[in-house]
């Protein structure tokens, strides 16, 4: 057992005894059983789309369009890969929103800004929240996220989680509202992209997969939501 999940497991005990609470669930938004089913298979894909020795690091970004969308799928994407495939995944979130605040422990969690302050240690931004499923806040807002992402002790930290999950999920606030999304997109393995079907034109989803190749991000795959579809990157190369 890893460091982080022996931590995790102390801590958890340690709760059940002085609260006698159980440790929060993260719980998703019903999605149609189509997309389900494909987002299962997708995190089926991924083990084979990128082979690397550790866990796997991935960001999950949408074009544009609502970031509770692109959460969702997150979300779902993580708990797929946790209980279905058994998988040790790290849900790593960007920064805070109403429906994350709700998936987090009562007490205000400290995140990787202040890891990089250094007035916390890793293990104490990793919540678990299910069985195989951790959660993690990158910054305290979008604006605090530049600096973050610049720190050594944070780009130590990703090492580190890639060593103790299988997977880690980076849910990343939309392109179109965030210039960090594409800062995003060079330190994991891959990046899969929430496209909003027959909202978003192909003129503009270029333009972000030029975007995203120019800082040396790796386009696994684009989920078309609205049509509940997944398409692997090399059949959506013959659509463009």
């Amino acid at each position: 057992m890893t460091k982080i999940y022996e931590a995790l497991e102390n801590a958890s005990r340690e709760r059940a005894v002085a609260t006698g609470a159980p440790t929060p669930s993260l719980t998703t938004s019903a999605l149609p059983k189509s997309l389900t089913e494909k987002l299962l298979s997708l995190a089926k894909r991924l083990e084979t789309l990128v082979r690397v020795p550790d866990g796997r690091i991935i960001e999950v970004v949408s074009v544009a369009g609502s970031r509770q969308e692109s959460s969702r799928i997150s979300q779902e994407l993580a708990g797929l890969a946790a209980r279905r495939l058994q998988r040790r995944v790290l849900l790593l979130a960007i920064s805070p929103t109403p429906d994350k605040r709700k998936r987090l422990p009562q007490v205000p969690p400290k995140t990787w800004e202040d890891l990089a302050r250094g007035m916390c240690s890793l293990e104490e931004v990793v919540h678990e929240v299910d069985e195989n499923l951790c959660v993690s806040m990158m910054a305290s807002s979008d604006a605090a996220l530049s600096g973050v992402l610049a720190s050594e002790q944070v780009k130590s930290a990703l090492d580190s989680v890639r060593r103790d999950f299988d997977l880690v999920l980076i849910d990343s606030p939309p392109l179109a509202e965030s210039s960090d999304a594409l800062l995003l997109s060079s330190l994991g393995d891959g990046i899969v992209l929430v496209v909003q079907a027959r909202k978003t034109r192909w003129p503009v989803i270029r333009y972000w997969l030029d975007q995203i190749s120019s800082q040396g991000g790796n386009i696994l795959g684009v989920i078309l939501n609205g049509q509940r579809r997944y398409i692997p990157d090399f059949i959506y190369r013959k659509l463009l």
